[in-house]
């Protein structure tokens, strides 16, 4: 299969997108990112709420912007992984 018969974001067995799409904790990266993103939301949403709706409602939606950004990060290092063979039988589980 060439890169360009790849599905969007597979990019074969070439380099990683990131050092840390190779590590055996990528999730834990992905989920500290997105609870930055939810993070900003609660407070886009709680000064929306209390203080100025239209710089709470920006603050928010750049919370949303990054979450969805980082599922889209989340889609191509999975489909890096499996493509290398970094994904599968659970050896990339925090198991002793």
């Amino acid at each position: 299969m060439t890169t360009a018969d790849a599905p969007h974001g597979d990019e074969g067995a070439g380099p990683p997108p990131s050092p840390a799409a190779a590590a055996p904790n990528w999730r834990v990266v992905i989920a500290a990112d997105a609870a930055l993103g939810v993070g900003v939301v609660v407070v886009g949403v709680v000064l929306a709420v209390t203080w100025q709706p239209v710089v709470g409602s920006g603050l928010a939606s750049l919370g949303f912007v990054y979450v969805a950004l980082g599922l889209r990060r989340a889609t191509r290092w999975r489909a890096w992984r499996r493509a290398v063979g970094l994904d599968g039988g659970g050896r990339d589980t925090l198991q002793p």
